[in-house]
């Protein structure tokens, strides 16, 4: 889209409606999550072949590009005890709907869910064996705890993995590596 086509009355008014949708959604999601939380559940792209990355905010990761990645199920309480910052303040269950998220983008991972669209599993970086970041899904992830949910599917690049299978305990349940190799 070129400045012209941005500033367009037609645009602006396909922006207004998307914003109105989206907090008209949000107020909905507020009330659903109060009453009937178990109501809606994550759905995950679980395969390569199915994962589209063409939304990632940023120019796509070269292991991405290059299918250099595996994805493993993992408990969602371990993932946040090894974040190094204060992880249960930014993915606490107490609110979803804090100064710490984009609001806008949480709604869009509820919208998904609700309409049961499956989403790109978290993507983690492991630059050091002992530091462990979220490269994406910070919202799937908070979105995802608040949900109750006890695992979640994580991308791990592969240089990464073995630093990623050091750090993590896996009961055989949760130790599925959904590796399409």
């Amino acid at each position: 889209m070129d400045y012209h086509d941005y500033y367009s009355i037609e645009s602006q008014e396909k922006r207004i409606n998307a914003n109105k949708y989206r907090d008209n959604k949000k107020k909905e999601f507020k009330k659903i999550l109060k009453s009937h939380p178990d109501s809606i559940k994550p759905y995950w792209h679980l395969s390569k072949e199915k994962i589209d990355f063409e939304n990632l905010p940023e120019k796509k990761p070269t292991f991405i590009q290059n299918e250099e990645y595996e994805i493993y199920w993992i408990k969602v309480k371990e993932l946040l005890s090894n974040l190094k910052y204060n992880a249960e303040k930014v993915y606490g269950k107490k609110s979803i709907w804090t100064l710490q998220h984009n609001d806008n983008k949480i709604t869009k991972v509820l919208i998904h869910w609700q309409n049961e669209e499956n989403l790109i599993p978290i993507i983690l970086n492991i630059p050091e064996p002992n530091l462990i970041l979220i490269q994406d899904g910070h919202h799937r992830l908070t979105v995802a705890n608040f949900l109750d949910c006890e695992k979640i599917p994580v991308i791990i690049s592969k240089p990464f993995e073995q630093d990623f299978l050091a750090k993590f305990t896996f009961s055989e349940k949760f130790a599925v590596s959904l590796k399409t190799n």
